[in-house]
């Protein structure tokens, strides 16, 4: 039995804490926030305790996992005295709202005795799955052009603190980490980071960032992430150009995943385009039983802090880069190239 505390009960909170409680061997003990409002209904619904204080979670002996969905911003004060007290800890991304706090967790939780794993969920999507086997079986030929985009509706969070930059590090951090670590989970190290955007722009609720990346290996990969779209809205698009065909995704198709393939055969390469459909299970679940799985085996963090890590060095450059106007190369000190 895997016994698990869940910090912040707002949307991700509550998805997280539900998925614990739909897994077989883990109970949901306590539901710890500060907004009774939210997290006394979710206890209840739940058959956990609620409290509202860290501490008690970090002194209970019977907590073996602890789920960090609090605001971005004070992800590191929950996240460090856990590990202190012996604790696995999942995380939702990002780790922090800066850099040198990412950092800072990254050297803990290698000096533990438990570690962190982060919330990277896109890994889990089956279309994304797919397109990266796909793109890495090496059927489509050599990948030469990548283009992936987030939208969505301006995110509202108590206190309006997604608005401010220094706590949620806006849509590159928030939003556009997710399609950053998929292509450095499919293609590797990122050498150059160019970028332009509204995040200086002293309009927060308007948010946009493009941003261009040039892979180690050869590859180039456009970004466009959006919180200006309307009340509601949320849609995400890949598209990968290679030497033999294209590979599509768009979430406002009925048939998500296309492979188009150009004149001639492969071998590898179906000769008749079949519609396949994702299954139905949550990503957020599967996430979070490799999680579970690894807390009662003893194993590694499904995904650790370093990877983690370096997806948000590449949001740093991109961030520098709309700032001085320059390419920058992530993880360099003083960044432009």
């Amino acid at each position: 039995m895997v016994t698990v505390a869940v910090f912040g009960a707002g949307t991700v909170g509550k998805v997280h804490a539900r998925c614990a409680a739909g897994l077989p061997g883990v109970r949901v003990k306590t539901i710890c926030s500060r907004r009774p409002e939210e997290s006394r209904p979710l206890a209840d619904e739940l058959g956990a305790a609620w409290v509202s204080e860290p501490k008690a979670v970090f002194q209970d002996p019977e907590v073996d996992l602890i789920v960090v969905a609090y605001p971005t911003h004070v992800r590191r004060e929950l996240i460090e005295p856990a590990l202190a007290a012996g604790k696995f800890v999942f995380c939702e991304k990002p780790l922090a709202s800066t850099l040198a706090e990412a950092r800072a967790i990254a050297r803990l939780s290698n000096q533990a005795r438990g570690w962190v794993s982060v919330g990277l969920v896109v890994r889990y999507f089956w279309e994304y799955q797919t397109a990266r086997e796909t793109v890495r079986s090496g059927c489509l030929g050599r990948v030469g052009m990548v283009r992936a985009s987030r939208a969505c509706s301006f995110p509202r969070g108590h206190d309006n603190w997604y608005a401010d930059f220094e706590r949620s590090g806006g849509v590159v951090l928030d939003l556009m980490l997710h399609d950053i670590d998929f292509l450095l989970w499919t293609f590797g190290p990122v050498e150059r980071v160019y970028a332009k955007g509204m995040r200086y722009a002293g309009r927060p609720e308007a948010d946009y960032a493009l941003i261009t990346l040039r892979f180690r290996s050869g590859e180039i990969a456009h970004l466009e992430g959006s919180w200006r779209e309307a009340p509601g809205t949320f849609y995400t698009t890949l598209e990968v150009a290679c030497a033999d065909g294209l590979l599509e995704y768009d979430r406002r198709k009925v048939q998500p995943l296309v492979f188009t393939p150009l004149a001639g055969r492969k071998e590898g390469v179906p000769g008749v385009v079949i519609p396949e459909m994702p299954e139905m299970e949550s990503p957020y679940l599967k996430e979070l039983r490799e999680v579970v799985r690894a807390v009662e085996t003893g194993g590694p963090p499904p995904i650790p802090v370093g990877e983690a890590l370096a997806a948000m060095e590449v949001a740093e450059a991109a961030l520098e880069s709309i700032r001085s106007g320059q390419p920058v190369t992530p993880g360099r000190e003083g960044g432009a190239v």
